[in-house]
């Protein structure tokens, strides 16, 4: 077993003719190759130079080559549980595929003699639990071809942060041990770009620009699946299966020039269900990420002959696309084009081109069956989904990432966001009605029990860990309360 660092930057090869004057020597060469990456990487150019500072991936047995890398499996100790595995089993038989994809209104596409699509995860990473990581892991174990990860040294603000998932912490030998399944590759990138032109949330956009090198790397292919989430989100198993089989309208390449296919709307996203905090807090509004889409619209998967490459805000290259360029819809385009834009990884996520927003249950006029229930079975995110002090956790995201505050380092739990005090009130079985808030209430919806295991999250279906973390985030809270107050 060994670490190998690839760097992300192109070569340039010179040639130096031996014996010419001046010419150093093979040898010579090489020494002042060393040496002048040395001093790059001392200095910090050599970080800033390629973004990506290196990606670092622990090798057991070697896969195939690809584009000229070596791409090697990762080391695998992880076992999944008995009763997960069951649970896997009954979901993954293929003699369900046609009624799967009935369900999600697909037709079938793939017979079982023929294989699934492959499914890539790209996200970034900074300071989640590791009980994230292993939600997150037990929805899809075995079921991604790769994950990628990209962690950076700042916050999105630019606050300076230490890089965590490193080899010896605890939450890297976890996510390197097979957690995501002994046939899943795991990629970990580092992001190194001081640039005080990067500001605000430019700096995320950047960042995520950055996960698609990863899926070059290791093999995309265009009829492959991309996912970009971040790691609190996760597309059902259920789902995800059903697109691997299916004959899904945004992922059929027969007419390049239809509007759909031309790329103007491959983004498949969900009506997300969202858990605030723990297992039976889950409320009403729904979310709208992670996102995904088929290969053939992804930047550096898909043929880009004859595609406008967009313009971006930042050194016109990386960061968003700039209105005209098909950031506010397929509409949004100064040009007239048959063949529109590829999609960047920074593109899933802030850039509108669905065809529409992919629900479980609905009745004839496309409403929710029951609005009780909020969304089903489609996605999910954990929302605040801490462990330890929430002083350094939950309160240092509110002061630092995103749209930070300094004073939410202060206030009662409820006064940081509605999300945060109906994690209050579910915890102290607090209603709407007594909510003691200014802004918009959130409303809980139906519990686990209240809505059955298929549309509920794999991990949640432990019993035992829904009244675990219950206790957890009870502790957290009064702990956290006990120093700055309580609006109840």
């Amino acid at each position: 077993m060994y670490i190998q660092v690839m760097k992300t930057a192109k070569k340039q090869e010179h040639s130096l003719e031996s014996g010419s004057p001046g010419a150093p020597t093979r040898n010579g060469t090489k020494r002042l190759i060393v040496l002048a990456v040395i001093l790059f990487w001392l200095t910090g150019t050599f970080q800033n130079y390629v973004g990506i500072s290196s990606i670092i991936t622990l090798f057991d047995e070697p896969l195939n080559a690809t584009n000229g890398s070596q791409i090697m499996a990762p080391r695998k100790t992880f076992q999944a549980d008995p009763f997960f595995k069951e649970i896997y089993e009954e979901i993954d038989d293929r003699a369900q595929d046609k009624e799967r994809c009935e369900k999600y209104g697909f037709t079938l596409e793939r017979t079982q003699d023929q294989p699934r699509r492959r499914v890539f995860l790209a996200s970034l990473i900074a300071s989640e639990s590791k009980q994230l990581f292993q939600i997150h892991a037990g929805e899809n174990y075995n079921l991604y071809h790769s994950v990628s990860f990209v962690e950076s040294n700042t916050t999105f603000i630019g606050t300076p942060r230490t890089i965590e998932m490193t080899r010896g912490d605890e939450k890297y030998d976890m996510v390197m041990s097979g957690l995501f399944g002994n046939e899943t590759i795991v990629d970990i990138n580092y992001w190194n770009v001081e640039d005080p032109k990067l500001k605000f949330m430019e700096r995320e956009y950047v960042q995520r620009g950055s996960l698609t090198e990863s899926w070059e790397r290791l093999g995309m292919q265009p009829d492959d699946i991309g996912i970009i989430s971040d790691i609190d989100e996760v597309f059902s198993r259920d789902f995800l299966r059903a697109l691997q089989v299916c004959n899904v309208p945004e992922f059929n390449p027969s007419n390049d020039s239809d509007v759909l296919y031309s790329c103007q709307k491959p983004k498949i996203f969900p009506s997300t269900a969202v858990y605030e905090g723990f297992p039976d807090c889950r409320r009403k509004e729904g979310w709208y990420h992670p996102d995904l889409m088929i290969g053939h619209c992804i930047q550096g998967i898909g043929d880009p002959t004859d595609r406008v490459a967009p313009v971006r805000t930042y050194k016109r290259l990386e960061g968003r696309r700039r209105r005209g360029f098909g950031r506010m819809g397929p509409k949004d385009f100064n040009y007239d084009m048959t063949r529109y834009p590829l999609w960047g990884a920074q593109d899933f996520r802030d850039t509108v081109g669905s065809r529409k927003q992919y629900q479980f249950s609905k009745d004839k006029k496309n409403r929710p069956t029951d609005p009780t229930m909020g969304p089903l079975g489609i996605a999910y995110h954990f929302h605040n989904w801490f462990d330890g002090s929430l002083k350094t956790t939950l309160r240092q995201k509110y002061v630092s990432y995103g749209h930070a505050n300094k004073r939410f380092g202060t206030v009662p739990l409820s006064n940081i966001s509605k999300a945060t005090d109906l994690t209050v009130r579910c915890v102290k079985n607090i209603s709407v009605a007594d909510a003691k808030v200014d802004q918009t209430v959130m409303q809980v919806a139906l519990k686990f029990d209240e809505i059955g295991n298929e549309f509920n999250p794999i991990f949640f279906r432990n019993a035992t860990y829904r009244e675990e973390r219950r206790k957890e985030v009870a502790r957290m809270i009064a702990e956290d309360e006990a120093i700055y107050g309580s609006l109840y």
